[in-house]
């Protein structure tokens, strides 16, 4: 999986799930999270890449995502979705929530979590948008009973310890680079300093990275650079020389060349291209 990154947006809280009954047409990139994350397809089919392995979710079905487990999303067509993630960090108990493993992701409509999920989730809804005196407190129970169920059905697993390592590794490696990626992208850093913030040599960090993202790491920040330009073009009155600046590229030239081997034109092409796109939305 490419591009994969930590999300720390849409967090749950301690003892308060995040909730969102309106997810429509549902695409996200390849990332991981501390919560656990439940997704219930109501309408329409969504494409789920969990671990390297694919599966179609389609009405009826709810996905489930263990903290640490790497996931993504594509919707080929319109669909409507329940997402919810509970924080595990508020456990009395001591477990070990990253090794944990359900198998399928994807529970189908006919199976038995399915079912007890499903009218959990339906109790979550309910007192979310009703409100009344000490909602709070039934949301925040009904989310530890999905926790419960999900530990004591019978398709979870364990790690083996080896892959449970490797998954520590992985899971530090992506995260800590995307927390110095996010701070440090507009400045000048080297291998080495990215390497020694995640506790690491440089040689390692290189190897691994890209075993885990499937580029280097070089590029990969060229990527999230380009990224990050693209709402600066459209948004700004900025030149592309300030943008490519602002963005940590060493010259306009070099920005120029990345945008272009990664959109496919120019940062002022694709600048045009929109803004004229922007002119016949409003004409």
């Amino acid at each position: 999986m490419n591009d994969i990154f930590f999300e720390k947006v849409n967090q749950a809280k301690v003892n308060y799930p995040y909730m969102d009954f309106d997810r429509q047409n549902l695409n996200y990139f390849s990332h991981f999270h501390e919560e656990i994350e439940i997704v219930a397809v109501i309408l329409g089919e969504v494409l789920v890449m969990c671990e390297n392995e694919e599966f179609c979710a389609s009405a009826g079905d709810i996905c489930i995502f263990m903290p640490g487990e790497i996931h993504s999303f594509s919707s080929p067509k319109e669909n409507h979705t329940y997402v919810i993630k509970i924080s595990c960090n508020d456990s009395v108990e001591d477990i070990d929530f990253f090794s944990l493993r359900i198998s399928p992701a994807v529970m189908r409509a006919s199976t038995q979590l399915n079912t007890e999920l499903m009218q959990s989730i339906k109790s979550l809804k309910y007192a979310a948008e009703n409100r009344k005196k000490g909602y709070s407190f039934l949301v925040s129970s009904v989310s530890s009973k999905i926790v419960y169920q999900i530990l004591c059905c019978d398709k979870i697993y364990k790690l083996n310890t080896e892959k449970r390592k490797k998954n520590i590794v992985t899971l530090s490696i992506l995260k800590k680079s995307s927390e110095y990626i996010e701070k440090h992208y507009q400045d000048s850093f080297s291998l080495a300093d990215i390497a020694q913030y995640c506790g690491y040599s440089k040689y390692y960090f290189a190897h691994y990275f890209k075993e885990i993202t499937g580029q280097t790491f070089y590029n990969y920040l060229t990527a999230y650079r380009i990224e990050r330009s693209i709402p600066e073009l459209l948004n700004s009155e900025s030149t592309v020389a300030a943008i490519a600046d602002h963005c940590g590229f060493l010259n306009v030239r070099s920005f120029n060349r990345a945008f272009k081997a990664i959109i496919g034109m120019s940062p002022s092409k694709y600048k045009k291209g929109m803004s004229k796109d922007k002119d016949r939305l409003k004409a």
